[in-house]
């Protein structure tokens, strides 16, 4: 089942809340468990509730915890959110991990709402007179509908690439979201040169190691797909993939294709009458 209205809970630099209604007809298939081996916030798998199962994985201490305390504890987590005051300076001090669970998923949602810019590949470590503006008026009572959805579903801190194999079945259901081929992403996004500086104080994810990526879901039982911009190392290392491309705009708000690569087993799973639809709109 998908939503009516895309559930969301709010900026993440990568995230899929602009194309969801693009992607999601993608993965409405039957399936025993549904996973998001590189989850981010979560968001397409917010608003696919079918599945029996669900888990998403994730390296981001902070953003592990912010989705946990969302699930787990979310009116005290939207009643601090509500009341924290808004100027500047107190904005930006919520890139400071505090050691307290519910006080860093406050300050981290704050990053998420405050900082990002668009712009480049980053979230910006500063907050913009236009951003902070908007924060006035922001509330977070849209979390509650995101604490719905995240019941029940599993949420690991750890590596995906590494745990999800385990989990694979014929009747299991993979999105992976990597940071995109550094073959086709922006001049200013140096993560691939030094993988180990990916989580600094404007960065917000780890860089995928891209060869392990395409060997794991090479290998993968369960139906498979994987979001990224068009590139010629993807179309090598899955050859006989179906792909399927969206239009997007990039953070600078420049005209983008995102392409979706389907395993044979995600494709023969879309229900036929859908099959037709999507064929025809695209």
């Amino acid at each position: 089942m998908m939503s009516k209205r895309i559930v969301s809970i709010g900026r993440y630099l990568g995230g899929k809340v602009r194309l969801a209604r693009q992607i999601l007809p993608y993965l409405q298939q039957k399936c025993s468990l549904y996973s998001e081996p590189m989850a981010g916030l979560y968001t397409l798998g917010l608003n696919l509730y079918h599945a029996p199962l669900r888990c998403g994985f994730e390296l981001n201490l902070r953003t592990h915890n912010l989705l946990v305390q969302i699930r787990d504890n979310a009116a005290d987590l939207i009643a601090a959110i509500n009341a924290s005051p808004r100027d500047p300076l107190t904005l930006d001090l919520c890139w400071l991990q505090a050691d307290d669970p519910l006080e860093d998923a406050r300050r981290y949602y704050w990053v998420s709402m405050a900082t990002y810019n668009g712009g480049g590949t980053r979230w910006n470590s500063g907050v913009t007179k236009g951003r902070s503006r908007k924060c006035l008026r922001h509330r977070a009572d849209h979390l509650w509908a995101v604490r719905d959805r995240l019941q029940g579903v599993d949420l690991f801190l750890g590596d995906g690439l590494e745990h999800i194999p385990a989990l694979d079945t014929l009747g299991t259901l993979h999105y992976f979201d990597p940071t995109y081929h550094n073959s086709v992403r922006g001049a200013k996004d140096k993560r691939h040169a030094d993988p180990q500086a990916s989580l600094t104080r404007n960065q917000y994810a780890f860089e995928t190691d891209q060869d392990r990526l395409l060997a794991v879901v090479s290998r993968m039982r369960g139906a498979v797909v994987v979001s990224g911009y068009p590139n010629l190392y993807y179309a090598d290392a899955l050859e006989g993939w179906k792909t399927v491309d969206i239009k997007a705009l990039d953070a600078s708000r420049q005209p983008r294709t995102e392409r979706l690569w389907l395993n044979p087993q995600a494709w023969a799973r879309l229900p036929q009458f859908q099959l037709e639809l999507l064929q025809c709109c695209n």
